[in-house]
């Protein structure tokens, strides 16, 4: 038998560290034929976009006389107190003297009115409950007098500051003088001198605050039980009247703890 021979050399394959070489001329892309293709698309002709057709319409009303089958119910989420609320709050919180009772129904303001003044807890003097457009007359200061004090009673008084006040305890009597104009004065004189009276502390602070001035002194005061304890020797609580009561050994921190709490008072 005879046969043709061809030679055949295969080619062999390059690698290096990161795989078979590329040969740059199997990606490389001819500029004639990449120019060419360009012009060819630039030759043909742009579709236009197609436009809605226009769809003619027409408005028609007509009036329906229809049955609502639904009812409208009041829900009160009006974000105030209730009428239990209030008269536990009048009652034992604020205690007031007068009371102008508004911005309620006839009726509920009634019953109020009704309510405070049978309370024995409150004590209240006057309870108005004005109408629309009433004006009512609630001063408190309808029992006060002009007085005239003597200068030395002026000089010998001792005030004490409250707050924003000042204080004195007078022993006094009024009476009644006639002016260089012939009027009628009310005079303030002093009485004889009498035995000293018990004193008088006004200004209840709180035990919060007695806390910070016994801190700022050097005393270490915490609570503990709504107990004010200092340097766990001596203990002050208030008592259910309001009274604040100091308890504790005889030491120089409890005459120094007292002497603290007597300086947040006004004492006449």
């Amino acid at each position: 038998s005879s046969g043709i021979n061809a030679e055949y050399g295969e080619e062999k394959l390059k690698w290096d560290d990161y795989g078979e070489l590329i040969k740059h001329e199997h990606f490389r892309i001819d500029d004639e034929i990449f120019m060419e293709e360009t012009n060819e698309a630039e030759k043909m002709p742009t579709a236009m976009p197609d436009l809605p057709e226009e769809i003619p319409t027409k408005c028609v009303t007509s009036r329906i006389k229809t049955q609502v089958n639904c009812r409208v119910k009041f829900i009160d989420f009006e974000g105030r107190s209730d009428g239990e609320s209030i008269k536990r709050i009048l009652s034992a919180v604020l205690k007031p003297r007068q009371m102008i009772i508004v911005h309620g129904t006839p009726d509920s303001s009634r019953h109020l009115a009704e309510f405070c003044s049978k309370s024995q807890d409150m004590g209240v003097s006057h309870i108005f409950v004005p109408g629309i457009g009433e004006t009512v007359n609630a001063t408190s200061e309808r029992h006060i007098y002009q007085v005239k004090l003597k200068d030395a009673l002026v000089t010998a008084a001792k005030f004490s500051r409250a707050k924003d006040a000042e204080l004195a305890w007078l022993d006094a009597a009024i009476s009644i003088q006639l002016n260089e104009d012939k009027e009628q004065v009310a005079v303030l004189e002093a009485l004889p001198s009498k035995s000293s009276h018990t004193p008088v502390f006004i200004n209840e602070p709180r035990l919060s605050d007695l806390r910070q001035v016994l801190n700022k002194n050097g005393i270490q005061a915490e609570f503990n039980g709504g107990v004010l304890v200092c340097n766990g020797k001596v203990a002050i609580r208030r008592s259910t009247a309001g009274r604040v009561q100091l308890e504790g050994t005889v030491c120089d921190d409890y005459y120094k703890i007292r002497s603290l709490l007597y300086s947040l008072y006004a004492i006449i």
